[in-house]
């Protein structure tokens, strides 16, 4: 990762030299050093907030055990359940 970044550096150098020049000729000095100040504060900042840690997400809460459902609920719950299923099938008795 070091030496990609010591063989990037020479060309975002003269990238950079070469906008700025670029920019001296159609707008002037000061117009040239303000915007090629400008992008490369603009690209730390960027930098910087891609580097902030993420905040983790809340842990689930744990289902309860099946234990400790009350086995009468969960005969009622099925039933309305079944009861559900068999209204919306469309299907009629004659």
């Amino acid at each position: 990762m070091l030496l990609a970044a010591l063989l990037i550096l020479p060309g975002i150098v003269m990238v950079t030299h070469s906008a700025w020049v670029a920019i001296a000729v159609a707008h002037g000095v000061s117009m040239a050093s303000l915007v090629t100040g400008a992008a490369w504060i603009g690209a730390g900042l960027i930098v910087i907030v891609l580097a902030l840690p993420q905040p983790k997400p809340p842990p689930l809460p744990q289902p309860l055990p099946v234990s400790a459902q009350l086995p009468v609920a969960a005969m009622i719950d099925a039933f309305l359940q079944g009861l559900a299923l068999a209204r919306g099938s469309g299907r009629r008795r004659d």
